[in-house]
């Protein structure tokens, strides 16, 4: 019983995680904004799974490149591939400003 319930809060933890990359990546927030965001969620919601939830810069970055992206481009693949719809993808980081 007790491995139940430590593998429910891991799964807690990990959903929390990418809910909150999710958040942040929609509302266009630096990675840098989730620096003690940890603290605070402890504060709010002193359940399970805020327990064991910590994100810093550098795991909110790495769960949104490296579990995220991939999840999200294979999904837009398979569907543009089943579309009547070209897409043109530019993974280009660079922003152009032209000035007068």
């Amino acid at each position: 019983m007790n491995n139940l319930v430590t593998e429910s809060k891991k799964d807690a933890s990990i959903k929390a995680k990418i809910i909150w990359a999710l958040h942040m990546v929609l509302h266009d927030q630096s990675a840098a904004s989730c620096e003690g965001i940890a603290h605070t969620f402890k504060a709010m919601f002193p359940c399970i799974a805020s327990d064991s939830f910590a994100m810093g810069r550098t795991k909110v970055a790495y769960i949104i490149t490296e579990a995220l992206h991939p999840f999200f481009r294979e999904n837009m693949l398979h569907a543009v591939k089943l579309s009547l719809y070209t897409v043109h993808y530019n993974e280009q980081h660079k922003i152009w400003l032209h000035t007068n």
